[in-house]
């Protein structure tokens, strides 16, 4: 008797141990959230921390992550060095792609796909307003006011900035 048949005699292979209906009764395969486990304590504190959780928990590299949403791989480690910010379309992309809401990332997010105008008219009308005030109290050409207001220019962060400190939203 050879070295291998000596070392598999008298053994079940494993693959014709799973086809018994004991066995597979008994030991189910299981998946081990590894990653979400080894990252669950990893700190989620600012958008930068978000998305770097995110893709090791999914165990994505940035150019494993950045090729699966068609992003650049500067792009992604410029957002996560908080170089630059992530612009709405490509967190609403992230979101979808995490099966995550879009304020988890921040409250800009959400807002920015939601009917803020609304809120901004309803405070200009509530607090009596006119066109030339809101020019001054955000410091915006009245042109550009009525833009936002007409949602001809979206929402831009700084704006938000603006408004949230004005208790808007």
């Amino acid at each position: 008797m050879d070295e291998h048949s000596f070392r598999t005699a008298g053994k079940i292979s494993t693959s014709s141990l799973y086809q018994t209906a004991t066995f597979r009764n008994i030991f189910t395969p299981v998946k081990f959230g590894l990653y979400q486990e080894l990252f669950k304590e990893y700190p989620e504190n600012t958008l930068a921390e978000k998305l770097i959780k995110l893709r090791l928990i999914h165990n994505l590299d940035r150019k494993h992550f950045a090729h699966s949403l068609d992003f650049h791989f500067d792009t992604v480690q410029k957002w996560e060095i908080e170089k630059v910010m992530p612009k709405p379309e490509n967190i609403k992309l992230i979101a979808e792609f995490y099966n995550k809401s879009l304020g988890y990332f921040h409250e800009y997010y959400e807002l920015y796909y939601s009917d803020y105008i609304s809120k901004v008219k309803l405070w200009k009308d509530k607090n009596n307003y006119t066109y030339s005030d809101m020019m001054r109290i955000l410091n915006i050409s009245h042109s550009g006011f009525g833009r936002l207001l007409n949602g001809r220019i979206a929402l831009s962060y700084e704006m938000y900035l603006k408004l949230k400190e004005l208790l808007i939203f």
